[in-house]
């Protein structure tokens, strides 16, 4: 949706916080160590919320250690709402300037979302400023935002890109394709002319198939990656550090599978990986300022993205939800 909607409803949000939990899961097996649950918003202010969830990821792989982040995300809960990047200046457009650059935290904030990755590959265009923030960029891929198409759906030698998209009420879907009833919608990595892997699902109907995934996928890198449940009530959120031999290696798109699959994924693709990897999650709701974010490994910092997709969950009086 247009982040300049989310102003009014500001202050609501951050009422949600009790319902913004932090989980933390640790070792090979990945169990629970840990739950921390605020303390729930009043109940004569907000309908009953279900959490975003979010844990840490910590594996030992053959080359070293892997880390980062996975969120559990309930899409039944009442007043979810899904946010994908609009276009620059927030007018359509015609030529390659489709976004503009900027880090996810900074995309977040003004979104008011309280949880954030960024999407999918994109290109630095002319005039390329320090670090590309605040440049303009050509998204790669379908971009779609609040039924608005951004960037179009692309194709590689007749074959579609994996995407993950959003219908009006929240309904997820991961494709390859173009989606009826897209309202949201981001692209993941499909095949290009660059390589021979053919670009396909990191995960479909419960088969691995990260060996086929790009980019390189039996090359340990930084991940994001995302994955959507059999009922399709749950998506799942991953961002997997890398580069960083005493933190994290990184890992290959059948490890990134794994993962996924071993946190019920039945469907699942890979999004732009490497330097752009951010994960941004403020546990005291839009606006707070302690938020939850990996450890990227662009040497300047976080990286400016030209797409993100964040999640919030905005209050629904319980007048609105009794009349």
């Amino acid at each position: 949706m247009n982040p300049g909607r989310r102003t009014p409803t500001r202050q609501a949000c951050r009422a949600l916080r009790g319902w913004l939990s932090l989980g933390v899961m640790a070792g090979v097996g990945l169990t629970y160590t840990g739950l921390v649950q605020a303390e729930p918003a009043p109940s004569a202010a907000v309908a009953e919320q279900k959490p975003i969830e979010i844990q840490a990821v910590e594996r030992t792989t053959d080359a070293g250690p892997l880390r980062g982040w996975i969120a559990r995300i309930d899409l039944s809960a009442p007043g979810l709402d899904v946010v994908v990047t609009g276009p620059h200046n927030g007018k359509p457009v015609s030529d390659a300037h489709e976004t503009t650059l900027v880090t996810v935290e900074k995309w977040a904030r003004k979104a008011d979302v309280a949880l954030a990755i960024n999407t999918n590959f994109f290109q630095w265009l002319e005039p390329k400023v320090p670090h590309g923030h605040g440049g303009p960029a050509g998204v790669i891929g379908w971009l779609v935002t609040d039924g608005q198409v951004v960037s179009p759906p692309r194709q590689h030698e007749g074959q579609w890109d994996p995407v993950l998209a959003f219908d009006r009420t929240g309904r997820a879907t991961i494709t390859r394709g173009v989606p009826d009833n897209a309202w949201d919608a981001v692209a993941g990595v499909g095949g290009s002319g660059s390589d021979a892997t053919p670009g396909t699902l990191l995960v479909e109907d419960g088969k691995p198939l990260g060996e086929t995934a790009r980019v390189a996928p039996l090359r340990r890198h930084p991940r994001t990656a995302v994955g959507l449940t059999a009922d399709s009530g749950t998506l799942l959120v991953l961002v997997l550090d890398g580069r960083q031999p005493d933190w994290s290696v990184g890992a290959t798109l059948p490890e990134v599978a794994q993962v996924l699959l071993d946190h019920g994924a039945d469907r699942a693709l890979a999004l732009d990986g490497g330097g752009s990897s951010t994960f941004w999650y403020d546990p005291d709701g839009p606006g707070g300022q302690d938020p939850v974010t990996n450890r990227y490994s662009d040497p300047n910092g976080m990286r400016a993205v030209a797409a993100h997709l964040g999640f919030a969950f905005r209050p629904t009086p319980l007048a609105e939800v009794e009349r």
